[in-house]
């Protein structure tokens, strides 16, 4: 029998890790002190990469090798991963998304209701937070293999829980976005920060305020804040085509989905939602102190939001699916959260 010549290692698809770590300099590299994200499991990021393998005109009718084209160069790539909440990472993704750092009073993330970001240009040094880009990577356990996904902004975010499901623990999902050429087979990065060294957050932390769409005290069972921000890159420089300039898209969007018990006390949401006047809009807060000012750990923010589904969701109870998308006024902020 002719002995195996082979690599015998096999790898299990959790030996596998994702980190993050800010850019000094925007779409250079940063990998030697990397926090790990909770991931669920690591999923192929989306190249992208040009092909062109038409059949072109000659003998025959076969595409020829000749005319095989491929390209790396000025385009999109996008990386989403979903795990659970730890505050040392979620945190970096908020201010990613917002483009924001953290305010005060509370201490939180926040999207003001006349939100204009500023663009990021290429090479952009003296950096000190997220607000920028930062550096994605897929460490593999085979030496030197990693991905390494230089010239990263958070596109969307959407943090959830259910009551039903590891008693209210928060999950999230998202997705990154680069211009930047990766390095697919990279030497081995270091990820000395861990996402344990943070905070869990659940549900169970809004025992100050429940209040969704101006009614209080709701019984809530699930819920699903969605963030987006899609990024734009624009122009290109150097030999690989990378971005002269990110921008943001032209709207950030901001909905909440919740579930809740129907009853005497919710029941009116469906009128609300049939009858909704034009430029109307109520107040959503979940919070672990009544005043928001003062809320800390966890909690949403929502000044005006403006409803957009409320349907009655059969169960073992009764339910309301409500849906409301974030609408700023002339002051304030569009959405607020706290992750801490």
């Amino acid at each position: 029998m002719a002995v195996f010549a082979g690599d015998s290692a096999a790898y299990s698809p959790k030996e596998f890790k994702v980190g993050i770590q800010l850019e000094a300099v925007t779409g250079t590299a940063d990998t030697d002190g990397m926090t790990t994200m909770d991931i669920d499991s690591i999923s192929m990021p989306s190249l992208n990469v040009n092909q062109a393998l038409d059949v072109r005109a000659g003998t025959g009718r076969t595409a020829k090798q000749v005319d095989a084209f491929q390209s790396n160069k000025g385009v999109v790539r996008e990386l989403s991963f979903s795990g659970t909440v730890w505050s040392n990472f979620i945190i970096n993704l908020l201010i990613n998304i917002t483009t924001k750092t953290v305010g005060s009073s509370p201490a939180g993330y926040e999207v003001p209701y006349n939100y204009s970001p500023t663009e990021v240009e290429n090479e952009t040094g003296s950096v000190s937070d997220f607000t920028k880009t930062f550096t994605v990577a897929i460490h593999s356990p085979e030496s030197n293999s990693t991905m390494v996904f230089p010239g990263c902004v958070c596109t969307s975010l959407s943090i959830t829980g259910d009551m039903g499901t590891e008693s209210g623990r928060l999950k999230y999902s998202t997705t990154f976005k680069t211009g930047y050429v990766p390095s697919m087979s990279a030497s081995d990065v270091t990820m000395n920060v861990l996402y344990s060294a943070g905070n869990q957050r659940f549900m169970t932390d809004w025992t100050g305020k429940k209040t969704i769409y101006g009614i209080d005290d709701c019984v809530i069972q699930s819920f699903a804040l969605n963030l987006e921000n899609d990024a734009i890159m624009l122009g290109y420089q150097g030999s690989n085509g990378d971005p002269e300039v990110i921008g943001r898209a032209s709207e950030f969007i901001a909905t909440l989905d919740t579930q809740v018990k129907y009853d005497s006390n919710t029941e009116p949401l469906l009128n609300s939602f049939e009858a909704q006047a034009t430029g109307a809009g109520a107040i959503t807060q979940l919070a672990n102190h009544a005043t928001w000012s003062s809320a800390t750990n966890n909690g949403i923010y929502i000044g005006d939001g403006f409803l957009t589904n409320v349907a009655l969701s059969e169960g073992d109870v009764m339910m309301l699916d409500i849906s409301q998308k974030a609408v700023a006024t002339t002051s304030g902020n569009l959405v607020e959260t706290i992750i801490a």
